[in-house]
């Protein structure tokens, strides 16, 4: 399917998973440079489990870094060919998640009124945090945030997005678009984004992604399931936790299990494009 603008068109489901994979391969291969460890994550880590690459009704990758790591790549991330690009609250007024992305600037999303946002497919970055002794108190302090983020940043980000249809509609645009644009939203992130707890993380037994909210859930996995091992994924080598199945598991239940036809489709809607120059 094809635009009505010649410079693009609509990215098929094979070709987002390529654009990835090419965004996959180089943060790999900068992450190996530069000494930062990564592991392959959520539905990333049970395609390659499963699939030995993408689930293939999906197209996004995750990767979960420790956090002294995940602060290195924010302070030292660098690509001199221009074609991938760090996107985080902490560098760009506009974003707000608050977790990183490498984004692939090949590529860029179609907004709902068929303009082009700077944004391309990007891997999410999502930092674990070593969590304190006292579970209690750090599930919490995730809920605290998770509230916060899905109550005011995704509401006012959905607000920005619509098509003012109505007069409620315009308002609701009006609202989301200022929250965005005043950089308010940016500032909720930026607080969300900084590490939650005073813990080392290399001296806890527990970790846990506490940025990556969406889910809503407080899954506090074992340190030791984070020893690294390669496994394969579309043919070749990337850095996957030793304990994958109790992650997995933890996560999605039996993850063996391949879900019915119906029930086969990404969770990701947004539409990217080809970026022609």
């Amino acid at each position: 399917m094809e635009t009505s603008n010649p410079k693009y068109k609509i990215m098929s489901v094979e070709e987002k998973q390529q654009a990835s994979l090419d965004t996959l391969r180089h943060v790999r291969d900068f992450c190996d440079a530069h000494g930062i460890r990564y592991y392959l994550a959520y539905g990333t880590l049970l395609g390659a489990v499963r699939h030995k690459g993408f689930i293939p009704w999906d197209d996004d990758v995750d990767l979960w870094m420790p956090r002294p790591d995940y602060e290195r790549l924010l302070s030292q991330y660098s690509n001199e060919s221009g074609q991938f690009v760090l996107a985080s609250c902490f560098n760009d007024k506009k974003y707000f998640l608050p977790y990183a992305k490498i984004e692939n600037t090949h590529t860029a999303r179609l907004n709902p009124d068929e303009s082009l946002d700077a944004g391309g497919i990007g891997i999410d970055l999502f930092p674990l945090d070593g969590l304190p002794e006292d579970l209690e108190f750090a599930e919490k302090t995730f809920d605290k945030q998770n509230r916060k983020f899905l109550k005011v940043i995704n509401r006012l980000y959905t607000y920005s997005m619509m098509k003012a249809n109505s007069v409620v509609n315009t308002m609701k645009l009006l609202t989301g678009k200022c929250g965005m644009k005043t950089g308010f939203v940016n500032r909720i992130a930026r607080g969300i984004a900084k590490k939650m707890y005073a813990e080392n993380y290399d001296d806890c037994t527990m970790a846990a992604c506490v940025t990556g909210l969406h889910s809503g859930r407080f899954l506090p996995f074992k340190m030791e399931w984070f020893r690294s091992i390669k496994m394969d994924f579309e043919g070749e080598l990337f850095n996957c936790p030793c304990g994958y199945h109790e992650i997995l598991s933890k996560i999605y239940g039996d993850y063996m299990v391949i879900p019915p036809e119906s029930d086969r489709q990404s969770t990701h809607t947004e539409k990217f494009v080809w970026r022609y120059e």
